[in-house]
């Protein structure tokens, strides 16, 4: 979100302004409203049960609600500015109706953070293998608080410092008038009737937590991704070992290779009996070497089944992510620039 600028700009600049979020916002409101709708009715996959009694899904409903209102809040766009506002196509609204708007965007800063929270419990269910039950006893709890309590904890307070004014083609956080000078850089000059230091509360209400949580959500993909590769690369050791001839004869039981063998000359009495020895060796020599492989193989076929499931149910957590959140790829929220 910009601040307002003084400069005037033509109807045909200001229509395209007004228009495209109201399109992007309505892409992105279709797509949050059928992750709420297939949360709130849907069953899981494997288990039957509702998926409410999820605690990713509960925290998948968190966000995609907060994405919602953020998306209502910028369809109406323009139309809810106050109507005096300079530089702005068809505004309809008033100081309420602009408080309110202000109100729901601020409230959009709680979508990252509910990704951060989703990157905390891929990492419990995945790195530290940590029951889900216990996740949704324990952990959930506090992330939900978190980040309602942050989302409309600043939102509040934004409206009650009377920082929420026109932004652009929207209300936010933002001085009034728009070139007045704040108490902060110009204690002595500050002119401002409403939204005073109105940038030092964008970055301490959204700025600051967004890119907190970017860099904190990258951090555990960064973990996840190594966790599922070394895993991966046990079960192939385990699904695929290299296992070589049991039955091969080593050199050093290969004819002429050792002193006895100097005996070995054909038809006569001696030669016959250390070949006939030679033989025998040999072939319990590669019997020994066989029964140790095979048991080898029990066992790596034993660590493999052990590890089956827990290396099934990390393949499933990851693609069932990303099959979830195919609607918030296609629509992602609405960027505040």
């Amino acid at each position: 979100m910009g601040l307002q600028r003084s400069t005037e700009l033509s109807e045909e600049q200001l229509i395209p302004i007004a228009i495209l979020p109201k399109i992007s916002a309505m892409l992105s409101f279709l797509g949050s409203a059928w992750i709420m709708a297939e949360v709130l009715t849907g069953r899981d996959v494997e288990t039957r049960l509702p998926k409410l009694k999820h605690p990713y899904h509960r925290l998948l409903l968190g966000m995609s609600f907060l994405d919602t209102i953020e998306s209502v809040a910028n369809i109406f766009s323009t139309w809810a500015l106050p109507a005096d506002t300079p530089n702005a196509w068809q505004a309809k609204g008033n100081t309420m109706t602009c408080n309110l708007q202000g109100f729901f965007l601020q409230a959009s800063v709680g979508v990252p953070t509910y990704n951060a929270a989703l990157s905390i419990y891929y990492v419990l269910v995945i790195n530290y293998n940590m029951p889900i039950q216990k996740i949704g006893r324990r952990i959930e709890p506090m992330m939900q608080l978190f980040c309602q309590c942050w989302a409309f904890g600043t939102a509040t307070a934004a409206v009650s410092l009377k920082l929420i004014n026109p932004a652009g083609p929207w209300c936010w956080i933002a001085p009034f008038p728009s070139d007045c000078k704040d108490s902060w850089r110009y204690p002595d000059e500050a002119n401002c009737q409403r939204g005073d230091n109105a940038w030092i509360y964008r970055w301490a209400f959204f700025y600051a937590m967004m890119w907190f949580c970017l860099l904190f959500t990258s951090v555990c993909t960064i973990m996840v991704a190594r966790k599922v590769y070394t895993v991966d690369q046990t079960s192939l050791k385990y699904r695929r070992p290299e296992i070589s001839g049991p039955l091969a004869v080593e050199n050093s039981t290969a004819p002429g290779t050792n002193e006895q063998d100097t005996n070995n000359e054909p038809g006569t009495e001696n030669g016959r009996d250390n070949k006939r020895a030679s033989f025998i060796k040999s072939v319990s020599g590669s019997l020994t070497r066989a029964t140790s492989r095979l048991g080898s193989i029990r066992d790596s076929h034993k660590r493999f089944a052990e590890n089956n499931a827990r290396t099934m149910e990390i393949f499933k957590q990851v693609r069932f992510k990303y099959s979830s959140d195919r609607w918030l790829m296609l629509f992602p929220p609405g960027a505040k620039h």
